[in-house]
């Protein structure tokens, strides 16, 4: 299995991602996209893993969903 792993941070438009190749078709192929709210599709076999610090940063908590979770 091939990971890949994106940081869409610093991007600022669609258009730069086009090249990206990010939803590769293969069920050999696992994406990790960080900040991904640039991308407007999603694929249908997303899993979102969103994580959060308590006001204390001592605490965290993470809210998965997709795939029926």
């Amino acid at each position: 299995i091939k990971i890949k792993h994106y940081d869409l941070f610093r991007l600022k438009s669609v258009e730069e991602i086009q090249n990206l190749d990010l939803f590769e078709d293969s069920a050999k192929v696992i994406t990790l996209i960080e900040w991904p709210q640039i991308i407007k599709k999603k694929p249908n076999n997303l899993i979102e893993l969103n994580f959060e610090y308590g006001k204390d940063h001592q605490t965290r908590s993470v809210q998965i969903k997709g795939l029926n979770l």
